[in-house]
């Protein structure tokens, strides 16, 4: 029900194996959003999800790239964790999401509200949606320039230029990235068009730069750089001349799409595993291998699923391809595929980052998809969270949100977070599992609170008592 909070938690025990089911909680977030995160303890294996209803007007998914661009000569290179993306733009919660190189461009497409961030890369999955559609496939592309009289030339497009390349930079790449060859540029002012899969842009030349360092792009403009033996077709271009830039991709109905991420390989194609791991350039043991996992999805309904499995960790081992593709069919995706895994993987809510990162901190990303959306007023009236003062390990603890009174708020209104030396469900039983401290966050009415335990190594067992020395009573001599 919308503007209510919902949670489902339960454990069973399948009939005649005793092995316990995954633990379940679903909390809703905002309209059309929910959070599940599940446990399965037999493996050990944890999970967390976004479930995101298109339908909804109040909440909004999209991709995004740290610091808002492709590039960036500061300290972040392009890079930025999933928390900063969040911050950054306002968002209710965030989820990691395209492979990416030294640079930080995503290295497959990208499309942010129409307008085309990244091309993509050659037979690799994307997946699109848009208010009434979302779909998984592969992107034939071809990005071309024509000026007056030529026949058109393909050029490359906000990525970095080669020894001797022609590439198209966009507002949307932030600057030029070329490094070799001395560099020449030609802006451009852009005259009509739009930046989109299958769009058209009018150009006119205004200047050269011969600066064989990064320019920045003008918002009302952009910027062709080459390198090596294409310096000259930047040079020929005269004041006023127009050029027109086309841009050419089949695979989806791009009128019904908005935004798109890429990743791969494929994992369900019509509701059946196809996983694509070698055709799509992918090592061995890329997909055999269990290791932290990003993912998206679609139902048949239309709803996406945002997914992300933690792994190498003593409370979580990861997934296969094949166990993730299970895991997205048993979520209700009839078609899903795979995301940048490993230490990119990450899921961030309002600020707190519930899934726990293999590297013990997020790793900064090249971009990631946010949902916008209202967020909860803070909470005025005093909340105290109560944790363990000392703990000894495997020990378990019940945490509870308390109110003024001292009454528990209800779990379904929190969110839970913990680090170090522990780990905590989101039914807020606190796991321990190594000598240590664990930090505890609850996340309750647009409130953050904290705490911490110390979790005390188990003492050793005491040796059982020693019996005292039996007495030998001498023997006498048999008399002769």
């Amino acid at each position: 029900m919308i503007g209510r909070i919902l949670l489902v938690a339960w454990l069973l025990l399948a009939a005649g194996i005793g092995r316990a089911e995954p633990l379940v909680w679903e909390k809703y977030l905002a309209p059309g959003l929910t959070y599940r995160m599940e446990f399965e303890p037999t493996m050990p294996r944890v999970i967390h999800a976004l479930r995101y209803s298109q339908g909804t007007t109040e909440v909004r998914a999209l991709p995004e790239l740290s610091d808002r661009r492709v590039f960036a000569e500061n300290a972040t290179k392009g890079r930025l964790t999933v928390t900063g993306i969040v911050a950054q733009t306002n968002a209710i919660a965030g989820i990691n999401a395209d492979f990416f190189p030294w640079s930080g461009d995503p290295i497959g497409m990208m499309v942010r509200a129409r307008e085309l961030v990244s091309a993509p890369y050659p037979n690799r999955s994307v997946f699109a949606w848009g208010p009434d559609y979302a779909g998984t496939g592969k992107v034939d592309f071809k990005f071309t320039m024509q000026r007056y009289g030529e026949p058109e030339r393909e050029i490359g497009y906000n990525e970095e230029t080669g020894e001797s390349n022609l590439v198209l930079y966009t507002p949307a790449a932030g600057i030029t990235l070329a490094r070799k060859n001395q560099p020449v540029h030609a802006l451009f002012r852009v005259v009509s068009g739009a930046f989109e899969p299958n769009g058209t842009v009018e150009a006119e030349f205004t200047n050269s730069v011969l600066d064989p360092g990064n320019i920045a792009i003008p918002k009302d403009g952009v910027v062709l750089t080459g390198s090596g033996a294409m310096r000259p077709v930047v040079r020929a271009f005269y004041p006023g001349e127009r050029v027109t830039f086309r841009f050419k991709a089949t695979g989806f109905p791009w009128e019904k799409v908005e935004q798109v991420v890429a990743g791969g390989p494929n994992l369900l194609t019509g509701g059946a595993p196809a996983i694509d791991t070698a055709q799509q350039g992918f090592p061995n043991g890329f997909g055999s291998q269990r290791h932290p996992r990003t993912a998206v999805g679609r139902t048949r309904s239309g709803d996406l699923w945002f997914v992300t499995v933690d792994g190498r960790q003593s409370m979580s081992v990861g997934a296969s391809l094949p166990e993730l593709a299970a895991i997205m069919s048993k979520l209700g995706c009839s078609d899903a595929i795979n995301l940048d895994g490993g230490g990119s993987t990450t899921l961030n809510v309002l600020g707190l980052t519930l899934n726990r990162p293999s590297d013990g901190q997020e790793r900064p990303v090249a971009s990631a998809v946010v949902f916008l959306g209202p967020k909860p007023e803070p909470e005025t009236a005093a909340l105290a969270l109560p944790v363990p003062a000392k703990l000894t390990i495997g020990e378990t603890a019940e945490l509870a949100v308390r109110a003024e009174n001292g009454a528990p708020i209800p779990n379904a209104e929190v969110l839970w977070w913990a680090r170090g030396a522990g780990w905590i469900d989101q039914g807020g039983t606190l796991r321990t599992h190594a000598a240590g401290t664990v930090w505890v966050r609850a996340l309750v009415r647009g409130r953050t609170l904290s705490g911490e335990t110390v979790v005390l190594a188990k003492p050793a067992p005491k040796p059982p008592p020693k019996r005292p020395a039996r007495k030998v009573r001498p023997r006498h001599k048999a008399r002769r």
